[in-house]
């Protein structure tokens, strides 16, 4: 993404958003990051340092979803100070203090149990909005839709051989090709309980959260999808095991679960919110798969196999946990 012909353009589009809000460049526009679906510079300014986003047309709809979050739920996410949506372009301020670097200096798992009721809220906001979300271009991936999804993907799989022990075998291929009928029956109960679909995060790691003003804000919507709300604890799992050590599976009953779930229990009893809860973890490996798949397709066959690994990785989680819903 970043060509000779793409960055004088970029840079020009930043100089100008910088004079037009009043402030002044105080050194080089730097990258800081880049895949092959997203690239990201930071920009020094006298009112601190700014962060330029430019997504790969297949990500489009990042740039629409966000600008759009920034109307229906803007207390939760960052302030946008530029967008320019027919590049794929979007300029945010620095969200000063991520919380993985809170939480690893603190170990203090409460600002997870204080940042996602928040998130929940969001969610319930946002199911208002997800025929428009739709619309921009956000992937359906409604549990209704994930049978169906599955078998297309599978279909794909051999586009995304990989030279992997983590590769999936010949069996696990034989495995998914007769989970279909047990994935349908959990979408069916899953969908049987009163709470709705709406926008899921897919990437929910510490990483992704800033605390601004002691506030959390989240922000990287480039993965996120219109599917089950409850999908997004499995990233915060993970998140969790890594910045404490834990054992994989070791985050899984602490507080911040239910601090998740309670604002959800107005729709259902707890008890069912609960079983909801444990059903969508059955999905979330699946949802992640497609998430990642939809990526790193596109890619040239050298960076295919190389990403595609996570695909593979995904769905063997997503065999492991289907005996605990079928």
């Amino acid at each position: 993404m970043t060509t000779p012909s793409w960055l004088p353009a970029a840079h020009t589009w930043i100089d100008m958003a910088v004079t037009q809000h009043g402030r002044t460049r105080t050194g080089p526009i730097e990258q800081v990051h880049e895949r092959p679906w997203a690239t990201v510079l930071r920009i020094p300014t006298d009112g601190g340092d700014w962060y330029f986003k430019a997504v790969a047309p297949l990500l489009a709809h990042e740039v629409r979803l966000t600008h759009a979050l920034a109307t229906w739920i803007p207390d939760v996410v960052l302030p946008l100070l530029a967008i320019e949506e027919e590049r794929g372009w979007l300029l945010t301020p620095d969200g000063r203090h991520r919380l993985r670097e809170i939480i690893r200096a603190d170990h203090d798992l409460g600002h997870w149990e204080r940042a996602l009721p928040l998130y929940a809220q969001a969610q319930m906001t946002l199911a208002s909005h997800v025929e428009a979300m739709l619309t921009m271009g956000v992937p359906d991936r409604r549990p209704c839709h994930l049978p169906r999804l599955l078998a297309q993907l599978l279909a794909d799989l051999p586009a995304l051989a990989v030279e992997s022990e983590d590769a999936l075998t010949d069996d696990h291929g034989r495995q998914l090709d007769s989970a279909l009928p047990c994935l349908t029956a959990i979408c069916q109960e899953l969908d049987a309980y009163p709470i709705p679909d709406t926008l899921h995060h897919g990437d929910l790691h510490d990483g992704n959260i800033f605390l601004w003003d002691g506030q959390p804000r989240f922000f990287d919507w480039g993965d996120a999808s219109i599917t089950h709300p409850f999908v997004s604890l499995r990233t915060v799992f993970v998140s969790v095991e890594i910045s404490f050590d834990l054992p994989d599976g070791g985050a899984k009953e602490f507080a911040f679960r239910d601090a998740y779930l309670q604002p959800w229990a107005h729709l259902a009893p707890l008890a069912d919110i609960i079983k909801a809860y444990r059903l969508a973890q059955c999905l979330a490996p699946l949802i992640s798969a497609l998430s990642w798949h939809r990526a790193v397709a596109p890619l040239p066959p050298e960076s295919r196999r190389e990403q595609g690994v996570a695909v593979h990785l995904l769905l063997r989680e997503f065999l492991d946990g289907l005996s605990a819903c079928c």
